[in-house]
């Protein structure tokens, strides 16, 4: 009978922590976005980091000389061209005065896109392990 309880109890602990286990791709995209973002495909051999915190972004380049600035965003859920249409809805960041298209390729992949500018802005991201 004691044997019985260890085994029982032990599956319980198990599923216990199974479903405490979090899942990135559940998670709301402003707390996917939360993190420290590696710019790609940078020029003369600079770093550009976007640190995404609670209510705020910090962008570090470095490179021949450093710099660092500090930008309100938020994540909302809207139409990109229209934000009060109901349609086509889709993940939207907003980082100062620009307005980005989100999306996640996997979990280490962020890309922001901005389908207004001339030519068109795109920002790929590697999250900084």
């Amino acid at each position: 009978m004691k044997n019985v309880l260890k085994i029982v109890f032990g599956m319980l602990l198990f599923v216990a922590f199974a479903a405490c286990r979090g899942n990135e791709d559940s998670l709301p995209p402003s707390n996917k976005i939360q993190g420290e973002w590696i710019l790609q495909n940078t020029v003369a051999g600079r770093t550009v980091t976007y640190n995404f915190r609670a209510s705020d972004v910090v962008v570090t380049e470095s490179g021949t000389a450093t710099s660092s600035n500090t930008y309100s965003y938020s994540v909302v859920y809207e139409n990109y061209k229209d934000p009060k249409s109901q349609d086509q809805k889709q993940d939207v960041v907003y980082i100062g005065g620009n307005k980005f298209v989100l999306t996640f390729e996997g979990s280490g992949r962020m890309i922001l896109t901005n389908p207004n500018s001339t030519p068109a802005v795109k920002l790929e991201f590697e999250r900084r392990r």
